[in-house]
């Protein structure tokens, strides 16, 4: 039961990368047209957004998590990242500042991602609103407490 519960984890986040990765080999050459009205309704269109929005949110708050931890750990705390969380243990006197790491580790995420998307702004790809939602999680949770 062990082995399945490391194995769920990995699934979730290689299925949604090989289903985009098929989609993007299937569309490659597609020429970039908007599909006319009676192919795809407008309820496709936003659950596909949703579940770009939904990974994109998710990604992002992993880089924070990451980086909150790793901030840490250059302090020389002993820090552990975990499921939506991390911990430490240890004290330094800029451990306080170091709980910003996270919040400027997505905020240059959100410029990177905002900058590909300008560079492929005349692409119809769905790629393309996956890194706009990624540029969009960026910005938008390190200026969402204040």
């Amino acid at each position: 039961m062990k082995a399945i519960s490391h194995f769920l984890p990995f699934l979730l986040l290689l299925i949604p990368i090989v289903w985009g990765l098929y989609g993007f080999f299937k569309t490659r050459n597609a020429s970039g047209k908007v599909l006319p009205a009676g192919r795809r309704s407008a309820a496709i269109l936003v659950i596909n957004s949703a579940v770009l929005y939904a990974l994109a949110f998710n990604i992002i708050f992993f880089i924070q998590e990451l980086f909150l931890a790793l901030g840490k750990r250059w302090l020389g705390l002993k820090a552990t990242l975990y499921h939506n969380n991390h911990n430490w243990e240890g004290n330094h006197p800029m451990e306080s500042l170091a709980q910003g790491y996270g919040a400027a580790a997505i905020f240059v995420a959100g410029l990177i991602f905002l900058f590909v998307a300008n560079r492929i702004k005349r692409s119809a790809h769905w790629s393309h609103l996956f890194i706009l939602w990624l540029a969009f999680q960026g910005w938008h949770n390190p200026f969402h407490n204040l």
